[in-house]
């Protein structure tokens, strides 16, 4: 039967209530437990079982090495004749042994020509009695593969095995004759005994699980009984509480010292935890409050920094020349709400671009804080008409001096001269930028070295190279390099050289860059980027 309590909702009761679960949990508990319990305590029995066979077969295989003299198996290996009556009392001792310690067969083998072979074994009854047991260099074809590895490595072995005659445990005990003769000593045991000794343990384990099982369910159900009833009452002053917007008032909270008061156990202990935790939960709701009011605060603060990052860098190439055939374009995305990857380029007079591209170590605030300080600098130095190995030097020793965080900025910075495509730059540890050719094909410039800014006082060199007409300069940090897939495949430099091939040629500088942030995003897929991408493309078409 249900009720409605809501339009819409429907109140089903409990299919099966707290007390059935509770017990249910405790039925399938104690089978568990006893089921565990049989198991290690037959795995136990059966290893101690089994230990104790090993230990005495071991003991025999000692006592049948001290019955064969070592010249023994020298004079078998030779192929000499051992008379008939030494032969016939070596396995007379060999099989009354056999007998007094209850075992199967008592046997020494060797190895004859590559072949297993036998030495000297007992015999049954009706062997001993016929005279028909086996004879010295009689092959031993069935012997199991670990007496075989036995002759092999003289490594002492036990073994289980199943023939024709039953089931059988095994010792092969290892010897060797002073002129170097190799020989192995077997025992073998029916297991028969050691079946049964377990069935036997088997049984009792058993029937001992299951006068437990039987007893700790009757506990089990007395114990659930107590329990349900105060928490019951407890479900009923939790649910008052709620309609106090989780206030102890009134009854609820005479109700539930009086409880525990009268239990005096766990549950006491339970009650005494709901009121530390109400009055802990008034306490969390308004540090939550506070926090998400912080957090609120904290979030605009970084809109704020996201806005003031982004206005550093340039939006639009500057006011070329009206005889400059010069595109630019460029593009930051920082991973987090701010980064570290900067850009920025100018004009240096009315015929040369100064342009950069740098990525700051570590992410958020402080990185983009390193960053602003980085711009400033280049900008600053530049603007003043220095070499660029000098604007380098500068920015870099600013930089070791004022950096108590040890942070440093990877860059490449160059001048392009605008009338003649010549291009002078400074590598400071940065992703080596790639020109593309007229015909589309790109190529990696070649690195002059540089270490990255910030750590010490180093010397930078310049390299050059010109640009002609119709071809272009692609800028990047290692963002887009290494943007990774779901699968966590990286784009890897050999995908930008393919993204940038797809023109047939350098088209205009915005094309180029919309187009290798289109294939970096294809790749990524929507996972989450963990750097920032960012691209500076410069095509060059000469002065016209």
């Amino acid at each position: 039967m249900t009720t409605a309590s809501a339009p819409g909702v429907v109140k089903r009761g409990p299919i099966l209530g707290l007390r059935g679960k509770l017990f249910a949990l405790l039925f399938a508990l104690n089978l568990l437990l006893t089921s565990a319990f049989a198991f290690v305590l037959y795995d136990s029995l059966r290893e101690g079982i089994v230990e104790e066979i090993d230990d005495g077969l071991l003991a025999v295989a000692h006592g049948v090495h001290e019955m064969i003299p070592p010249a023994y198996f020298d004079r078998v290996a030779r192929h000499e004749t051992i008379p008939d009556d030494e032969y016939l009392a070596l396995v007379t001792r060999l099989t009354d042994y056999a007998r007094t310690c209850k075992l199967a067969y008592l046997y020494a083998v060797l190895e004859d020509g590559g072949a297993v072979v036998e030495a000297v074994t007992s015999a049954d009854d009706a062997d001993f009695r016929a005279g028909t047991f086996e004879r010295p260099l009689t092959p031993y074809p069935s012997a199991s593969h670990a007496l075989r590895l036995t002759l092999g490595d003289s490594v002492m072995r036990n073994d289980s095995y199943a023939d024709a005659y039953g089931e059988f445990r095994s010792v092969y005990l290892p010897g060797r004759t002073p002129q170097g003769q190799v020989y192995v000593i077997g025992v073998d045991t029916p297991l028969t005994d050691m079946t049964g000794r377990l069935n036997r343990a088997m049984f009792l384990t058993i029937a001992l699980g299951l006068v437990g099982f039987v007893l700790s369910c009757g506990l089990g159900g007395l114990a659930v009984a107590r329990v349900i009833r105060p928490l019951k009452e407890l479900t009923r002053f939790a649910r008052q509480t709620k309609a106090n917007n989780f206030t102890l008032v009134g009854e609820g909270l005479s109700g539930i010292f009086r409880l525990g008061a009268s239990v005096g156990d766990e549950i006491s202990e339970l009650s005494q935890a709901m009121r530390e935790m109400l009055s802990a939960l008034n306490r969390y709701i308004v540090e939550l409050k506070s926090a998400n009011a912080a957090r609120a605060r904290l979030e605009s603060e970084f809109e704020a920094a996201h806005d003031i990052q982004q206005g550093m860098v340039p939006h639009a190439p500057p006011e070329f020349p009206t005889w400059s055939r010069v595109t630019l374009a460029a593009s930051v995305e920082p991973a987090k709400a701010v980064g570290g990857d900067l850009y920025d380029y100018f004009l240096i007079g009315e015929d040369r671009l100064f342009f950069v591209v740098g990525d700051v170590s570590g992410k958020g605030l402080p990185a983009a804080l390193f960053m602003a300080i980085t711009c400033t600098l280049f900008r600053t130095f530049a603007a003043q008409d220095l070499l660029l190995d000098e604007v380098m030097r500068r920015a870099n020793r600013y930089l070791v001096d004022n950096n108590p965080s040890a942070m440093f900025v990877t860059v490449f910075a160059g001048i392009l001269d605008l009338r003649s495509g010549r291009v002078v730059y400074a590598d400071g540890g940065h992703e080596p930028p790639l020109i593309v050719h007229t015909d589309g094909s790109a190529e990696a410039l070649r690195k002059v070295g540089g270490m990255a800014l910030g750590f010490m006082e180093v010397p930078f060199v310049t390299g050059s190279f010109d640009l002609a007409p119709g071809e272009a300069l692609v800028l990047f940090t290692d963002g887009v390099t290494e943007a990774m897939n779901p699968a966590g495949e990286l784009f890897t430099q050999a995908a930008v050289l393919r993204a940038l091939a797809e023109g047939q040629g350098p088209a205009d500088a915005a094309t180029m860059l919309a187009r290798l942030l289109d294939r970096v995003h294809a790749h990524a897929g929507g996972a989450e980027p963990h750097d920032d991408v960012t691209i500076l493309t410069i095509c060059f078409d000469g002065v016209g």
